[in-house]
């Protein structure tokens, strides 16, 4: 779509690109309220309607997904950015959710280069390194915050039986 001359071509591209991603939106989120409505439509008319329904697990974020990669298709088709080249930076781009707090979607040409920026060569240290600070976080999870959980969660449930001391101490 980037190295097209032709406005047509890239209107086109843009079009199918846009359709392919609201289509699987649509698959996925409301195949099923549409496959009904018009059951029931039909109902109302008079007539017996028999249309498939999908039973399938919605896949986790995947409207966010959806909005992003359109982003970027609709950044690339402006050219206000060039393609990326890598497939990393540009799955990166798409999942990276702690940019949340910006707003729902990060135009890609805001956050893209920044990702493609940032170049870490792995090292063993930087995986024992990891590796240290995810057992540290399970245990801290799995040893302490589970087995104070029962207490917590036993003042925090009744605290008018419980004086302030108690209360603080489970808060904290």
């Amino acid at each position: 779509m980037f190295d097209s001359k032709e406005v047509k071509t890239k209107k086109l591209i843009l079009i199918g690109c846009l359709l392919s991603n609201l289509l699987i939106l649509g698959a996925f989120k409301y195949f099923n309220f549409f496959s009904d409505g018009i059951q029931k439509l039909f109902e109302l008319l008079g007539f017996s309607l028999d249309l498939p329904t999908v039973s399938i697990l919605l896949p986790l974020g995947l409207s966010f997904f959806i909005f992003q990669t359109s982003s970027y298709i609709i950044d690339v088709y402006r050219g206000v950015i060039t393609p990326e080249k890598s497939f990393v930076n540009f799955a990166t781009f798409v999942v990276y959710f702690p940019h949340m707090a910006a707003g729902p979607i990060m135009p890609a040409r805001v956050l893209l280069p920044q990702i493609s920026a940032v170049k870490v060569k792995l090292n063993a240290d930087m995986v024992q390194s990891a590796c240290f600070l995810i057992v540290i976080g399970l245990f801290r999870k799995i040893v302490i915050a589970d087995t104070l959980a029962p207490m917590v969660n036993r003042i925090l449930g009744n605290p008018s039986t419980f004086d302030w001391k108690s209360i603080l101490l489970a808060t904290i």
